[in-house]
């Protein structure tokens, strides 16, 4: 082996990595001699399995499963045309891998394992593609999340046996917290009511459940084990009878941690509390089921950072593929397709349920990437194929709601016609924001007036409002000024919440529209309260997600949202409201669009 090489992950804090952080560290190798290589590449692989046996009768059966965590390469060296020799010396390769947010912790027993490396392979030219593999293991930490409320009381109750009706133990608990930190004690809180004619004492004890699944073969059997966490146990002194005690149990977790998000595995942990008695009588327990881990809005800040670090632009301008061994294809294709689709149920006056739906196209561009000449094949190696698609101006954008679904996607097909097995579709979802035109003038005066039921003819209240855009951009905030007069002889209170609107439309010469509304979460807002035959002057910014954006360009749906301004007034009068259109989007005119990735990269280059 002329090649030395080591992996060195950088030092974290407690020597784990996170979930939806990355994993970075450096490659170094050495070569003594100059050596010939197909291509040097660094991996992140996460893998788990299962498997055990049992017995029926004098047969014994196998079970097991796997999954595939994660799987993302890094290319260091790719050979060329007279140009595969990689020269003697040292070299060091700074390597960085962003985790998936939804895994499970690393794990291994004699029934299951759970595993995440970094490897490095060295692979030599030539049919059989001699192979110097080099790995570290990395320690991954998933998250987990809470399964119990917190205080969470419990109890337990055992009757002896005896000729007086009164002789039982019963015990009232509470339990602080049921989701921990791995180190965190769990603190019980105990009332034992011991009216019986024995002493008790009462054990407490940390206990680890494991669940494993067998793949669908086996029919998804699965198998239970439970054993407890050692030294955990904790005995109170005897408890002598016909008293009352009270108790505060400590159970260390120490390095536990429960384990989700695996379908092979499922460890959980429960504090059992039991009540132990003498001879013939049998004890009696209780489980408590706690959560010991991380969640994952404690590391919220930090994954989303790592998510911007990330660059997403290559993967839009670029096709790569790699052919390990001689292919022939029809044809090879690259497109850009782009459509949406509504479905609903309706029950009509009869009880008979009516399934509606609707769908449109908005865009399709198909680019050849590859068509044989004659019996051409194609050859094995590495492609790559820059791209670039225009999009329409008068596209909706990429929605998804309960009763629609608007999105884009680029398609890599890999067409074989001459054979019953295709070549392969390849698919990368690609979110889209399509141009809006605005609604109303701006700035836009509104009002709403609201008469009381009253002998005075001036019995009434008014509100007079403007807002100064009715388009904006998303990420703006929406400004309103309103006069309040109040000329009743109630107390008032206006209140100003901002409303979207979805309308979706079935096809068929009888359209039938379908209306979903609701309230934007943490835009409601109420005013103190107005007096009666009182002015006051109110004031109110509404901020505008930067998720939201109007649907126009659509024949399936209609995304809008409004401004609500309601007088509010005791009853038995009715509230009165005013509801103003805006629009949130960017304008085709506006010359501060943000650029498109094609700019950015041509602005980088």
């Amino acid at each position: 082996m002329s090649v030395k090489c080591q992996i060195l992950l950088s030092d974290t804090k407690d020597g784990v990595f996170r979930a939806g952080l990355p994993i970075s560290g450096t490659l170094q190798y050495s070569l003594e001699t100059a050596t010939k290589y197909d291509s040097i590449d660094i991996y992140l692989i996460g893998k788990g399995w299962c498997r055990w046996t049992e017995k029926d009768c004098d047969s014994v059966h196998f079970f097991h499963n796997k999954e595939d965590l994660v799987s993302l390469t890094k290319n260091i060296f790719k050979a060329k045309l007279g140009n595969e020799t990689v020269q003697a010396g040292k070299y060091e390769y700074p390597f960085k891998f962003l985790l998936p947010e939804e895994l499970p912790s690393s794990f291994t027993n004699k029934t299951c394992t759970i595993m995440y490396k970094v490897i490095a392979k060295f692979v030599e030219p030539g049919s059989l593609n001699v192979t110097d593999k080099f790995d570290v293991e990395v320690p991954v930490r998933g998250y987990v999340s809470p399964c119990s409320p917190e205080p969470l009381v419990f109890g337990l109750k055992k009757y002896l046996f005896s000729f007086t009706s009164k002789n039982q133990v019963t015990v009232k608990g509470m339990i602080d917290k049921t989701f921990l930190q791995p180190g965190e004690n769990i603190i019980l809180k105990l009332t034992i009511n011991n009216d019986s004619d024995v002493p008790v004492n009462i054990l407490t004890e940390l206990y680890a459940s494991f669940t494993y699944t067998s793949c669908k073969e086996k029919r998804h059997i699965r198998k239970f084990s439970r054993e407890s966490v050692k030294s955990t146990a904790g005995v109170s002194p005897a408890l002598k009878e016909k008293r009352v005690s009270s108790l505060t149990c400590v159970v260390p977790t120490w390095t536990s941690y429960t384990i989700q998000n695996s379908n092979i595995l499922k460890r959980e942990y429960f504090a059992t509390v039991t009540a132990r008695f003498p001879f013939p009588h049998f004890n009696e327990y209780v489980r408590i089921p706690v959560v010991i881990g991380e969640k994952k809005e404690d590391y919220k800040a930090a994954i989303e950072s790592s998510k911007d670090d990330e660059p997403a632009i290559e993967v839009l301008r670029t096709v790569k593929f790699a052919i390990y061994k001689p292919k022939w294809y029809d044809s090879i294709d690259i497109s850009f397709v782009g459509d949406g689709k509504c479905n609903w149920c309706k029950t009509d006056g009869d009880g008979e349920k009516m399934y509606i739906s609707n769908e449109e196209e908005y865009v399709s561009i198909h680019k050849n990437l590859f068509t044989p000449v004659g019996d051409q094949i194609v050859e094995p190696g590495d492609y790559e194929y820059p791209f670039e698609f225009l999009l329409p101006n008068d596209i909706p954008s990429s929605v998804k709601t309960d009763f629609c679904n608007i999105r884009y996607a680029i398609f890599v097909k890999f067409a074989r016609k001459r054979t019953f097995s295709s070549g392969g579709e390849y698919e990368l979802e690609v979110p889209v924001h399509g141009y809006v035109m605005p609604c109303s003038p701006e700035p836009l005066i509104f009002g709403v007036e609201k008469k009381l039921l009253s002998l005075n003819p001036n019995n009434k209240i008014t509100v007079k409002g403007e807002i100064d855009r009715t388009c904006l951009n998303p990420g703006d905030s929406i400004h309103l000024k309103m006069t309040v007069t109040n000329d009743s002889n109630v107390a008032i209170s206006i209140k100003s919440e901002f409303l979207y609107y979805n309308s979706y439309i079935s096809s068929g010469r009888s359209t039938s529209l379908n209306i979903e509304k609701g309230i934007i979460p943490g835009t409601e807002e109420t005013s103190p309260t107005i007096r009666e035959n009182s002015v006051l002057e109110l004031e109110r910014t509404i901020p505008i997600l930067d998720t939201l954006y109007s649907i126009q360009n659509s024949k399936i749906m209609v995304g809008e949202f409004k401004v609500k301004v309601t007088i509010q007034v005791p009853f038995p009068h009715v509230n009165a409201d005013v509801q103003v259109p805006v629009v949130i989007g960017w304008r085709k005119e506006e010359h501060d669009m943000p650029p498109s990735y094609s700019e950015v990269m041509r602005g980088n280059n």
